[in-house]
């Protein structure tokens, strides 16, 4: 892959998982221990694939970079127009005195207030909607270039199903996990990551394909249960 070798670090982080920081030139992998007792090296090799095609794009620090950039546009335009905010809500104070009526916020400056801070909360929204669409979309490629590596989708598949099983969670209250399934429509727009099952019938789509284009009498691959 194009990439320098990255420092590898082992950590003891309560739950099977291997992330990417940095990008190309200087990276590491963080991998927690119990993957190697989890996985078999197949899917081991996979799922280091994963990782390492994230380094290979930059993707953590191309992530970090717009939205960082985005989220300061979104802070600068909030500290600019933020006179104007209580300029529009003291004037909505004072014609809702005027006219009798303290509680009234239905005049034009009780309206350009609620548009201009409507518009500011919808702009965060669109920003962080916008980054979460680009991540998921960037996990997807990540799992493709793995498989263009390995030539294994099924052991990257195999990979993901094992570790989703591993950190899915036993109690009632567990916080949201980026990649916990859910047909939550919010939680789905929210999450860093696709929904793990459909990430693993992609690849048993791409091992389906692969089968057939190789058409080797007899090979019907590992099925992923």
């Amino acid at each position: 892959m194009d990439v320098e070798r990255p420092d590898l670090y082992v950590a003891d982080t309560r739950a099977p998982n291997a992330f990417a920081v940095g990008g190309s030139g200087r990276g590491a992998l963080v991998v927690d221990r119990s993957l190697f007792r989890l996985l078999p090296s197949r899917e081991l090799e996979a799922i280091l694939a994963h990782e390492l095609a994230h380094l290979e794009t930059n993707d953590g620090l191309v992530a970090a970079l717009v939205d960082g950039l985005a989220r300061t546009v979104v802070g600068l335009l909030t500290l600019v127009t933020l006179p104007a905010l209580l300029a529009l809500s003291g004037l909505a104070r004072g014609s809702a005195w005027i006219r009798g009526r303290p509680g009234d916020r239905s005049d034009v400056f009780g309206r350009l207030h609620r548009l201009l801070a409507g518009g500011l909360a919808v702009g965060f929204v669109l920003v962080t909607l916008l980054a979460r669409t680009r991540s998921r979309r960037r996990e997807f490629a990540a799992d493709d270039r793995a498989v263009e590596v390995t030539g294994d989708p099924l052991a990257l598949a195999r990979a993901l199903r094992r570790i989703d099983r591993a950190t899915d969670p036993t109690w009632p209250f567990a916080p949201l996990s980026s990649h916990r399934d859910t047909d939550d429509p919010l939680e789905r727009w929210l999450s860093t990551h696709p929904p793990t099952a459909d990430r693993i019938e992609r690849l048993r789509r791409r091992a389906a394909a692969q089968s057939t284009r190789r058409s080797r009498e007899g090979w019907t691959g590992v099925p992923v249960r």
